[in-house]
């Protein structure tokens, strides 16, 4: 296997919208189910960000519901983190997290709806914001970690004041 298709599903499943998840600022920095052109923003800038991952765009499928986004990605034959952690255990995941992350300088961002450990991350360089970086979305490979679900953005105007004072 030389690739991964992947397609679409609802954020909410029960209600047939979202397409992931995206920052808002609505009672504090959290997450919300994210439009159709806010999931091909985050493709476009994922393969921005990390370009070792990228996915290329390869159509959608109209289903009675909605439309669906059709991607393809590169296989790489790592184990997710979430899986390591049972292993492990979340403390020697999370350590790892941060650490991947701290050495590509990007500080951890709190959400204000997120109980537990924080999943997201900014790095002022270069504008970048990363949300739902969890042990679910993340590969360990050859000693590396790759984001393959992630949501980055380069946030502006009340995102990245909250963004900030969430720091």
């Amino acid at each position: 296997m030389s690739h991964v298709r992947r397609v679409t599903k609802p954020t909410d499943e029960a209600r047939g919208v979202g397409y992931g998840y995206t920052p808002v600022v609505e009672g504090g920095l959290r997450l919300g189910p994210a439009s159709l052109g806010e999931y091909l923003r985050r493709l476009m800038l994922l393969n921005e960000v990390f370009p070792d991952v990228a996915m290329a765009l390869e159509g959608f499928i109209r289903t009675p519901q909605r439309l669906e986004v059709v991607t393809l990605q590169e296989y790489v034959p790592g184990r997710l983190l979430g899986d390591i952690a049972t292993e492990v255990g979340g403390h020697e995941v999370r350590r790892l997290i941060e650490g991947w992350f701290t050495r590509r300088g990007f500080a951890k961002l709190y959400l204000s709806n997120q109980p537990g450990p924080s999943h997201a991350w900014y790095r002022e360089e270069d504008n970048t914001a990363v949300f739902d970086a969890k042990p679910a979305n993340l590969l360990e490979w050859a000693g590396s970690l790759r984001p393959i679900d992630v949501n980055p953005v380069h946030p502006a105007g009340a995102l990245l004041r909250a963004i900030r004072a969430a720091l």
